[in-house]
């Protein structure tokens, strides 16, 4: 009979417990609610004026350069006239563009700073350079120069002066014909379905067995810039 007394005397207290934290808790609403109605929303434009203000503050007080641009080249060289320069930059920072000894006109970068322009290449060396400038008028130093090259002459090819269209090979011992010749430095070549590639002067040569009769071979050329040349040559081997 004592233990279901004091079990009935804690029950009854956790209860009254329970009902002072819903109590409070109510108490605590209508509180936050009463605040929110008679201070936050008549005071809301003062205080959206002020973040405002010290946003513009903020920016006149800024005396940091923002970062140097940096741009991307997808390519160093190219036969296209035309080309989409991309970059990085501080977000919505103006970006001036140097290409060669011209200025470009400003562009903008994105939210995520990263910006791009199309523009018009010369033949030959195309340098780029750039700065920018943020909401504050600070200035960045000028960054690092990329080059690009715009080539829209296809490779030209030589062949040795002992090689002539056409020519007969005679001989057992000269069955394994050395293809010799001259064209861009580093351009690739291909032999019917075999490539290789040109040294540092343009020199290339190639060894290839020859079959007897009729021997058609198709040499392509394509330098760093994507050009093309294609050559036939017909070599008669007879052993």
């Amino acid at each position: 009979m004592r233990e279901k007394m004091v079990v009935s005397r804690m029950m009854k207290r956790e209860k009254n417990k329970l009902v002072k934290q819903s109590m409070l808790a109510i108490a605590l609403s209508v509180f936050l609610a009463v605040a929110f109605l008679f201070v936050v929303l008549p005071n809301a434009p003062r205080l959206i004026g002020l973040v405002v203000g010290n946003s513009k503050q903020d920016v006149n007080n800024d005396n940091f350069p923002p970062q140097v641009p940096i741009i991307q080249l997808s390519t160093r060289n190219t036969n296209q006239p035309s080309f989409i320069l991309q970059g990085y930059s501080e977000p919505k920072s103006r970006v001036k563009l140097m290409h060669n000894d011209d200025e470009l006109d400003e562009i903008v970068a994105n939210d995520s700073g990263i910006f791009e322009i199309k523009i018009g290449l010369v033949e030959g060396e195309n340098t780029f350079s750039a700065t920018a400038i943020d909401q504050a008028e600070n200035v960045s130093s000028q960054s690092k120069p990329e080059k690009l090259y715009l080539d829209t002459e296809p490779p030209d090819l030589s062949w040795d002066e002992s090689i002539v269209d056409g020519m007969s090979v005679i001989g057992k011992d000269k069955q394994f014909f050395s293809l010799k010749g001259q064209t861009e430095s580093g351009a690739k070549i291909t032999v019917n379905d075999r490539f290789f590639f040109a040294k540092a002067d343009g020199s290339f040569e190639y060894r290839l067995r020859l079959q007897e009769g009729e021997n058609q071979l198709v040499i392509k050329l394509e330098d760093k810039a994507s050009n093309q040349t294609v050559k036939n040559l017909k070599l008669f081997f007879k052993p």
